[in-house]
């Protein structure tokens, strides 16, 4: 359910970037804070972006230790051993050293919206040094790239061994034809062969099957229906009043009053300095109140309805789902992990039902074509020593699993 609310507050967040669009430019052209996140080596001061020059060190020494041929791994033990922290307070990552290197904020660019703010952010780092590091990364990225051969394998962290329930990683094989085959194969197994006797399986076929019956079991008009009205309900109550901009608009409400009483006593002949004084600086405030509020209106969520999200839902059920970004995009939101046996897989969804549905499919094999049919008591039983395998594990890795979907899937293959 967390990962379906997270991509349709995606999509929401974007029709709701459009309507304040406007609002939002006209902020920046004044070269003013628009809300959001404040990077590490900044802080807002008078709605201006301004360098903390106590967290600049830290971004400076980022830069120049990785121009120098340090590791971002050596970084990150470098920073960590010393006590510098994230803007949170938490200890830096590699995930986190490699986000601020790409940042071109700290160059002093800032595009937004497809326009370039040239004045928006001082730049902490020179944009010689920047592009120098970016180019080292592109250079260590695309090693990586090559390696790898561009495959992704969109299963990884989510697919499970059925025999010791650890990852199953990926893995490639190389036929005397020079064919390259890539597969899923158990970590374990890869380290300790005697330990785990798990199969591998090719990859192509295995996120297919996924795809099909993840299409087939909640993409179809009944299901989407649910999960969206448990969607809306859980979205809509987790919205709480932005005290904040309620705030600013007693306050916007108050200083026009203001204006106004301060305008008639003027037409009534009342005339002195410190009166317009007073006036000059009620419209400065209004100005800086309307910008809060235009900021606080561009961050509020908006309540969903079931219809928007069924919508949501819809694109995936109506996509061939071919090129990577999407299958990503499907998975993601719909996949919660996969636990493989030998002969059936568990499928857990990312969803609000949590009844468990049992597939046999008919086995295919070369020579002969059988059929395997199992009695109502093998099946209960069988399905109840996987539910107590996967309770049990659950617990061990300390997966919480409230409210997900599972569906088995058996057969041979």
């Amino acid at each position: 359910m967390e990962a379906v609310l997270e991509g349709m507050a995606e999509y929401h967040s974007t029709e709701l970037a459009q309507k304040v669009k406007g609002g939002v430019k006209e902020s920046l052209m004044k070269e003013n804070f628009i809300g959001g996140t404040i990077l590490l080596g900044y802080k807002i001061v008078d709605k201006k972006w301004t360098i903390d020059e106590k967290e600049k060190i830290i971004i400076e020494e980022i830069f120049n230790r990785y121009y120098n041929n340090y590791k971002v791994k050596e970084i990150v033990e470098y920073l960590n051993k010393n006590g510098y922290k994230t803007k949170q307070g938490n200890p830096f990552t590699l995930s986190l050293i490699s986000k601020l290197i790409r940042n071109s904020k700290y160059a002093g660019k800032c595009v937004i919206n497809g326009v370039e703010y040239k004045n928006l952010i001082p730049a902490i780092i020179d944009k010689h040094l920047f592009q120098l590091c970016n180019l080292k990364m592109d250079e260590h990225k695309h090693k990586q790239i090559k390696a790898e051969q561009r495959t992704n394998y969109i299963l990884s962290g989510k697919l499970y061994c059925g025999h010791c329930f650890n990852l199953m990683t990926a893995e490639t094989g190389t036929s005397k034809q020079g064919i390259v085959y890539h597969y899923y194969k158990c970590f374990n197994r890869k380290k300790n062969p005697d330990k785990c006797n798990k199969s591998t399986v090719n990859k192509e076929w295995l996120e297919n099957f996924v795809i099909e019956n993840t299409k087939k079991y909640i993409l179809n008009p009944i299901t989407i229906e649910e999960i969206a009205k448990s969607v809306v309900e859980k979205f809509n109550n987790e919205i709480t009043k932005n005290t904040t901009l309620e705030n600013y608009e007693r306050q916007y409400t108050q200083i026009k009053k203001n204006i106004e009483s301060l305008i008639n006593a003027i037409m009534n002949g009342l005339k002195s300095p410190s009166i317009q004084e007073k006036l000059a600086q009620l419209e400065k405030d209004k100005e800086n109140i309307g910008e809060k509020i235009v900021t606080e209106k561009s961050r509020e969520l908006k309540p969903l309805n079931e219809d928007s999200v069924a919508r949501f839902i819809m694109q995936f059920a109506n996509n061939n789902l071919i090129d990577e970004y999407s299958r990503n995009e499907f998975f993601n939101n719909f996949i919660n992990r996969v636990i493989l046996y030998d002969e059936k897989m568990l499928i857990i969804y990312n969803t609000s039902k949590d009844p468990q549905h049992e597939i046999y499919f008919q086995e295919q094999n070369e020579n002969k074509n059988i059929d395997r049919l199992l009695t109502e008591s093998q099946k209960n039983l069988q399905f109840e020593d996987d539910t107590k395998k996967v309770k049990k594990w659950n617990k061990k890795s300390r997966l919480n699993n409230k409210g997900s979907n599972e569906m088995l899937l058996a057969g041979q293959w």
